[in-house]
């Protein structure tokens, strides 16, 4: 995002005069319900300030403010040995087949149409599994192995530390950002307002495109101005007390700590809204709360008018400032309400909720996990597979242009993979994605990563990839090729200085030989016989040569590595896999 600053001006003014006329009246930093009367009666903002937590904080590093959002299992974050082990530790696969991807407990979603792998899952997905809790999750030799785990992505957690566990899963769900330098979880650092709105957004929805533009936005105008967290944040604030449509949420509050009541409300109300209309609030909740009824009425920030209750501007925010000035006066009994809720599920099983204290960020991640283990006992599991063989993918709708998940089986790729299509018959999404492989591959050849000929082979793999994943028909090849040809693909490269591996003969006749050279026949062949099938399998599962004499046994530009393994061209320019299952797929020239 542009704009990490934040447009205060406006709303700070007010705020600093209501600070200059408490100071004023009391000397210190006591309010009465009477000063806040007089302050919401004359329209003045104030500063609302949740009380600190009991513990010393210690924080290390400097936090890193680029708030990401990826695909899990594509994430790259920890990526050097930590994921790797949290993945083995759960037996997750690697997908070399499809579209890829990865495979396990960790990656089921529940559809219309049963159990499906997907990339694009979220923590609670993977708590929502059965699998997840009972063969690992209730495993306490799991449990320590995760604890452990922690210790390679932070510096500041040991196996045996509190927070071990929870860090853990934010390194590896890319819940929370983390400090750098060194690199370091700080569990018991206050997260603010935006901070906890993104986490819990992040913490159950998966990546999409959330069509946001900030300058037209105007919950990115009530907070002040847009920065990294807003995007996310406007997607969950109404589920808080205070939000920006009653005026609660402004330049201050946004980013300001949030106390653990506002946290176990928002979640309450978004997922369990209904035991929160039925909550009894006689019920006592916690040894340190009090139902105080409509506390907001009681103190002036409401008023009776002909027997009918009125609200006044912003009541809702004045009624958390003088809740946290004065907790021993009790609790308005809405957001009393959600800690009946919060005991009655497991949300917070403590006998004292610390209800005005600011929330860490340990402890945000301790109510993510207790809400969904607490959805489990309620609901019951949404998955209950560990491995899923129907994989769900996102695609384009092309009669409405809308993303849309489709699940595909395995026989489905075979049917499509069997489908050849002319130039013309192409949709206009596939023409584009064309048009990216090459533009990708052009802008390679002019940073001189790689020469015409590498550019070549590296975009029919990238064709030959999209293939597997039903991008394209069986002959996606070939019709990239003839692409090339009608659109003018080489021209752009007659005046640029390109190294060629070929040492002579001008650009355009060592253009004219890699278009020679590089396709191959594309008349029709005769199927094979179930002989040379058996034998075509042989050579490629004992590593032998193939018919046309050449000793590899991997696509062209790649070195000789073993089946199933993912490897790095030796001039580092791009990933290709070498399994059997995309080599079976893929026509006759790029096997061989």
């Amino acid at each position: 995002m542009d704009n990490k600053g934040r447009t205060t001006k406006k709303i700070v003014i007010p705020v600093i005069t209501a600070i200059m006329l408490l100071s004023q009246a009391t000397g210190c930093s006591f309010v009465s319900s009477k000063e806040l009367v007089d302050l919401i009666d004359k329209g003045e903002n104030i500063e609302l300030i949740v009380n600190d937590p009991d513990y010393t904080i210690e924080e290390l590093g400097t936090l890193d403010e680029d708030v990401t959002w990826v695909q899990l299992d594509q994430l790259k974050t920890y990526n050097m040995g930590f994921r790797q082990g949290f993945d083995e530790l759960f037996n997750i696969n690697t997908i070399l087949e499809g579209t890829g991807g990865k495979q396990g407990c960790l990656y089921v979603v529940a559809t219309e149409n049963g159990e499906a792998r997907s990339g694009n899952t979220t923590i609670s997905d993977a708590f929502r599994n059965k699998v997840f809790i009972e063969k690992y999750w209730d495993n306490n030799d799991v449990k320590h192995s995760i604890r452990e785990l922690a210790t390679e992505a932070y510096s500041d957690i040991e196996a045996e530390d509190d927070y071990a566990i929870n860090a853990s899963l934010n390194a590896y769900f890319n819940l929370f950002n983390d400090s750098k330098n060194p690199d370091a979880f700080n569990g018991g650092q206050s997260v603010t307002r935006e901070q906890f709105y993104t986490m819990l957004f992040k913490a159950t929805e998966p990546v999409r495109d959330l069509n946001y533009k900030a300058s037209a936005d105007t919950f990115a105008k009530a907070v002040g101005g847009d920065t990294e967290y807003t995007r996310y944040a406007k997607e969950v604030e109404s589920y808080n007390f205070i939000t920006a449509e009653n005026k609660g949420l402004d330049s201050q509050t946004i980013s300001a700590p949030i106390s653990r009541l506002e946290a176990i409300y928002m979640i309450v109300n978004r997922h369990f809204n209904n035991l929160l209309q039925e909550a009894d609030s006689s019920l006592v909740a916690y040894y340190d709360a009090e139902n105080a009824g409509d506390l907001a009425l009681s103190a002036g920030f409401k008023y009776e008018e002909d027997g009918e209750v009125k609200e006044k501007d912003n009541w809702q925010k004045f009624t958390l400032t003088f809740m946290y000035k004065h907790p021993d006066k009790g609790i308005q009994e809405e957001l009393y309400k959600s800690l009946i809720v919060a005991k009655q599920v497991g949300l917070v099983p403590e006998e004292n909720c610390r209800w005005d204290e600011a929330l860490s960020k340990n402890e945000a991640i301790d109510l993510i996990v207790n809400m969904l283990l607490a959805k489990n006992n309620l609901e019951g599991y949404l998955t209950y597979n560990e491995y899923a063989d129907m994989e769900l993918v996102e695609a384009e709708d092309p009669t409405t242009g809308l993303d849309v998940e489709i699940n595909i089986s395995d026989d489905i790729i075979d049917e499509s993979l069997n489908n050849v299509l002319t130039l013309d018959q192409l949709e206009d999404f596939q023409i584009e994605e064309f048009e990216l492989i090459a533009e990708d591959a052009a802008n390679r050849v002019k940073n001189k990563e790689m020469t015409i000929e590498e550019a070549d082979v590296y975009s029919e793999q990238m064709v030959g990839m999209d293939i597997a994943a039903l991008v394209f028909p069986s002959n996606g090849v070939e019709l990239f090729r003839q692409w090339k040809d009608e659109t003018g693909y080489y021209e752009q490269f007659e005046s640029e200085d390109v190294e060629s591996s070929s040492s002579s003969g001008s650009q355009t006749e060592q253009n004219e030989q890699i278009v020679d050279t590089q396709k191959p026949d594309t008349s029709v062949k005769p199927k094979p016989s179930e002989e040379q099938k058996a034998d075509q399998v042989e050579n490629n599962t004992s590593g032998g040569s193939t018919d046309n004499g050449d000793d590899s046994n991997v696509i062209p530009g790649m070195e000789e590595v073993p089946d199933g393994t993912i490897v790095q061209g030796a001039d580092g320019w791009g990933e290709w896999i070498n399994t059997d299952y995309i080599r079976d797929r893929l026509p006759d020239y790029l096997k061989d």
